[in-house]
């Protein structure tokens, strides 16, 4: 699911990306890198309070995710 959600992303394809990264969500909830996937969705839609959860979820998950920690001090 993140492979294809990634592709779809490079397709422009946003709104295709976001649906199949929640579909994998629930399927496994503790991946980090799709809640850092989704934050990254919701940031090109403007959507920055979703984005900002997404991510502080990625950093529970996986502290040492940096690339989450880089967006959320670019949001700040």
């Amino acid at each position: 699911y993140n492979l294809l959600g990634n592709i779809l992303v490079l397709q422009g394809k946003t709104d295709e990306a976001l649906a199949t990264y929640l579909s994998a969500l629930k399927l496994h909830p503790n991946v980090a890198e799709l809640h850092y996937n989704i934050a990254n969705i919701f940031l090109t839609k403007n959507r920055e309070e979703e984005a900002e959860k997404e991510y502080l979820t990625c950093i529970d998950i996986n502290p040492a995710f940096h690339l989450s920690w880089l967006a959320l001090g670019h949001l700040y």
